[in-house]
């Protein structure tokens, strides 16, 4: 059991501003040996700063992981319990900054990293009459997931339990997890026999997940979307993901009430050179069914599916070597000496960001975003019958050649269609519609 460090953060400076240490804390068991078990560890955690002490302006430090595994080939974590960390919001402190994001698993530069059967304590919590967090089961009655909003609040109560970076071959089997993350590049990937709340990843290869259950984490686009490709990493998944025998638990509505949508995907794009080429990910969906997540009943037929948010749109060209709306960014550099930021004729003194600089002058396409090859959705039935999958006509986006879905394959068991101009037409699982 980790006490945790229960010092306030924040200070006063002497002009009267607020501002923070920024700590974050390494304890654990961090395994750097090929071809090794941790078996049946059980970590819990006692002392964090309450949710009413956080909501006073207390900040606590966040922490980097209890279970950790670098630079190693084949490390399974099995049969551990593992417990989600508070995560604190610098605003409910009267910071700016966003939000201090603690993990109990991380990985780094790991090949083949598995965790099997294995459960966080507080996956499931419920709130006592002083606002304590208490770990709860998926029956307990006034239950909430870990990762939801401080209720009557915009701030977020656990962070995810874990993070990898760099890795390769990465599982989760069998195990009950908030947070399926993979920062800085994955390659393959599964979720087998498994529970998670939220799941964004960045990388390649294979992602595989079948026989699970996907709960969002929020009302809102990042979070209630099964596949969030990771916008700080160009949204790229260079590969095929597959979704088979799973159940999706999804916000109809916001916090207000007001109905919102259910997307497929989490898609953003910006006109910046990651180092990489972008891709969008081919997907193949079979027998996937969808639930409310508030109320636990299913989803009824013909509800809608987004295929992803604005970032098609938004900027119809993102696969053309030339943009329509979206000025490519430069990184705030004069390698060469000339005077200018590079690659523009922007003077670099004039430059006061060093955030990167637009050059409003130019459409030239940076980060050309690579098409998916297939959308596939196969014994789409759900419980009270089948879904209907939304794409935006690309076609109707003032590119010539079909725009971005042009040349993708939209198929089902008896339909296929090839780009996306077929508004009004009567398929069965897609509708295309003018955006």
């Amino acid at each position: 059991t980790t006490r945790a460090c229960h010092v306030d953060l924040v200070y006063t400076k002497a002009d009267g501003t607020k501002a923070m240490n920024d700590v974050y804390f390494y304890r654990g068991i961090e395994v750097q040996r090929s071809y090794t078990k941790v078996k049946n560890v059980q970590h819990y955690i006692t002392g964090e700063i309450s949710v009413n002490e956080q909501l006073s302006g207390m900040l606590g430090p966040a922490y980097n992981g209890f279970f950790g595994a670098s630079y190693a080939n084949e490390v399974t974590f099995e049969g551990c319990i593992l417990t989600g960390r508070r995560c604190y919001n610098k605003a409910a402190s009267g910071l700016t900054g966003g939000t201090m994001g603690s993990y109990d698993f991380r990985a780094g530069r790991v090949n083949k990293i598995v965790l099997k059967n294995c459960v966080q304590s507080n996956f499931f919590v419920t709130f006592d009459e002083n606002n304590n967090v208490i770990p709860a089961k998926e029956d307990t009655p006034g239950m909430h997931l870990s990762m939801i909003s401080i209720p009557g609040t915009k701030y977020q109560l656990h962070w995810g339990v874990g993070c990898t970076d760099f890795c390769k071959n990465m599982e989760y089997n069998g195990s009950t997890l908030a947070r399926f993350d993979a920062h800085m590049g994955l390659y393959n990937g599964k979720i087998i026999n498994s529970t998670v709340n939220y799941m964004a990843i960045t990388g390649g290869g294979k992602m595989i997940i079948e026989n699970t259950r996907w709960f969002a984490a929020k009302p809102d686009y990042n979070a209630n979307s099964l596949i969030h490709l990771r916008e700080d990493y160009a949204s790229i998944w260079d590969g095929d993901i597959s979704v088979k025998n799973c159940t999706a638990y999804v916000y109809t509505e916001d916090t207000e009430g007001n109905p919102i949508d259910t997307w497929l995907f989490m898609h953003a794009y910006s006109n910046w050179y990651y180092g990489y080429r972008s891709r969008f990910p081919s997907i193949e969906i079979d027998n996937l069914k969808y639930y409310n997540i508030k109320t636990k009943e299913p989803l009824p037929a013909g509800y809608e599916i987004q295929l992803c948010g604005g970032s098609i749109k938004d900027e119809p060209a993102l696969h053309l070597e030339k943009t329509l709306y979206k000025h490519p960014i430069f990184a705030d550099v004069d390698a060469d000496g000339d005077g200018f930021v590079d690659g523009t004729k922007i003077p670099f003194d004039d430059v006061i960001s060093r955030g990167g600089i637009t050059d409003e002058s130019s459409n030239v396409n940076l980060n050309p975003i690579v098409p998916p090859e297939y959308i596939k959705i196969t014994n789409n039935k759900g419980i009270l019958g089948g879904y209907v999958y939304a794409v935006p006509n690309t076609a109707n986006l003032g590119v010539s050649d079909g725009g971005f879905l042009g040349k993708t394959v939209f198929s089902s068991e008896n339909e296929e269609y090839v780009g996306t101009d077929f508004v009004g037409e009567d398929t069965k699982t897609f509708k295309f519609f003018n955006p």
